[in-house]
């Protein structure tokens, strides 16, 4: 086993999967150890029964003593990857969490712009529609206008046709009293 490990990095910390499957290599590491310190004690309890020399017990006590030693240190490394494992959880819930508040906040936004968006396509039909509304009524009042001047001319015309009219009459009329006035006073050639 490596003294040093390099868990892969994914986007907010270590990978969860491959610090869990080195974990759970360490604990199951640490309870062969464990059994055979167990087993080294049981060992040492048979040998201080029997007629074992000293140095051998001795040998055996200085084994297991550094056998527990190792199982604390390796306890105590467990302890603190399981503490970094868990740090890196809350670390990726509080990322989550600001991303779910910013992913919400955006979709007010949004929200908030389709509306603005909605409202001044309403304002510009209703702008539009008033614009039609002016040019259909300007159109209407002008066709009015046009055909009232139009009628007006023709008026005027005619009016002006029948003075017309009347004055030849009148001229006419006079010419013909001047002519017979005339023949009256010019004698009339044979």
């Amino acid at each position: 086993m490596s003294d040093k490990v390099q868990f892969p990095i994914v986007e907010n910390g270590y990978d969860v999967t491959a610090t869990d499957t080195y974990i759970e290599m360490l604990q199951s590491e640490y309870n062969r150890v464990c059994e055979w310190g167990t087993a080294l004690e049981k060992r040492v309890t048979e040998l201080e029964n029997s007629e074992v020399s000293s140095q051998e017990v001795e040998n055996l006590r200085v084994q297991n003593r550094s056998l527990y030693n190792n199982c604390v240190i390796f306890a105590k490394y467990i302890k603190s990857l399981e503490k970094l494992k868990n740090e890196q959880s809350k670390f990726i819930d509080a990322e989550l969490s600001v991303a779910e508040n910013r992913k919400k906040a955006l979709e007010q936004e949004m929200a908030a712009i389709e509306e603005k968006k909605r409202l001044i396509e309403e304002s510009n039909n209703s702008a539009i529609n008033k614009a039609d509304e002016i040019l259909r009524n300007a159109n209407s009042c002008a066709e009015k206008t046009v055909s009232r001047a139009n009628e007006e001319a023709m008026q005027i015309i005619q009016n002006a046709k029948s003075r017309a009219d009347d004055l030849l009459k009148e001229w006419m009329d006079k010419m013909s009293v001047i002519c017979s006035e005339i023949d009256n006073v010019v004698p009339k050639s044979e």
